[in-house]
């Protein structure tokens, strides 16, 4: 995940830790428990191997996930994350209000971008006050995606790969926002 600002004095030296707000390019092998909360549910698990890191939903009621740690200010940010699903009914990038415990579903406030393989969908949908919105929906471009948030101002902004997909004022009550892989 990247998360870039308009600092146009920043100098790259070779460590994203020192450019980006908020990087993991999950490449170590070990999920790293000062950024992220693992949060599964029945037989789910997030596993870092590989150099990525990998979701296993063995069961349909099953949930793998990685959440940040704390809340992180997306306002005049970008967020991305390149998400490839192969195998499991749907992969999400979300930005939520609140921390899941369970399934992000259920939280009230949140938005996502969303591959859905069993629907043969990519999706960009948001939820206010518990009140679901599919803001975005058509067969995607690849089953490997990058999928990336624009947040400046008041609008936000959806992405895939490189075509904007929707555009809106922005509908949450705070930019601080947990995000999440699930």
């Amino acid at each position: 995940i990247y998360i870039y600002y308009g600092n146009l004095d920043a100098v790259y030296d070779g460590d994203p830790e020192q450019v980006f707000d908020f990087f993991d390019d999950f490449n170590d092998n070990s999920i790293d428990t000062d950024k992220w909360d693992e949060v599964d549910v029945g037989g789910g698990d997030a596993i870092e191997q590989n150099q990525r890191m990998e979701l296993y939903v063995p069961a349909s009621r099953d949930i793998a996930q990685i959440v940040t740690k704390n809340p992180i200010n997306i306002q005049n940010r970008i967020i991305e994350v390149y998400l490839s699903n192969t195998k499991i009914s749907e992969v999400d990038l979300f930005l939520s209000l609140t921390k899941p415990t369970g399934d992000w579903f259920e939280e009230p406030n949140w938005y996502k971008g969303v591959l859905y393989k069993s629907a043969n969908e990519f999706r960009f949908e948001r939820k206010v006050d518990g009140s679901y919105t599919k803001l975005y929906g058509s067969p995607p471009i690849s089953w490997s995606e990058k999928i990336q948030f624009r947040i400046t101002d008041s609008t936000i902004k959806g992405f895939e790969q490189t075509t904007q997909r929707f555009s809106e004022t922005y509908q949450l009550s705070s930019y601080n926002c947990y995000i999440g892989i699930k």
